[in-house]
């Protein structure tokens, strides 16, 4: 999946995730927030703004929005990450993260996509809780 071992790590979650080995200090979510996503490379706004996006799409689940609907919305994200990270808003890593994390919950591979939609979104609101507490207390 690419050479960044982490943000692999946390795909390779969705579908089943283990809670504790992700959300824990110095777990996954914890360590991608520290080492991978420094703030001086993707500002806290356009963080937030893809968590926001990710969010109103799991929203769709629970409107019972069939599956195609769902799909199409997640895949739009991706060139509109890519073209934030064309123009320096978002590090590789992080871009990496969030596409293969749309290719692993839109693959049919026996498990509920709707499920793993809605594992990733905690995976990524868990980036997100722990790049916040490292942005106050870490002073990066």
């Amino acid at each position: 999946m690419g050479n960044d071992i982490i943000a692999d790590d946390l795909v390779k979650q969705i579908p089943n995730p283990n809670w504790k080995e992700i959300a824990e200090v110095d777990g996954l979510a914890d360590r991608f927030a520290k080492e991978k996503i420094k703030k001086k490379e993707l500002k806290t706004n356009q963080l937030r703004k893809f968590f926001d996006d990710v969010k109103r799409i799991e929203s769709k689940v629970r409107d019972e929005q069939k599956w195609d609907v769902i799909e199409g919305e997640l895949y739009k994200l991706v060139p509109t990450i890519k073209y934030a990270q064309a123009r320096k808003l978002c590090p590789k890593q992080f871009v990496e993260f969030v596409t293969k994390s749309i290719d692993k919950v839109c693959e049919d591979d026996g498990t509920d996509k709707k499920d793993k939609l809605r594992n990733f979104t905690k995976i990524f609101e868990y980036v997100v809780a722990y790049r916040k507490y490292h942005d106050e207390v870490g002073g990066r």
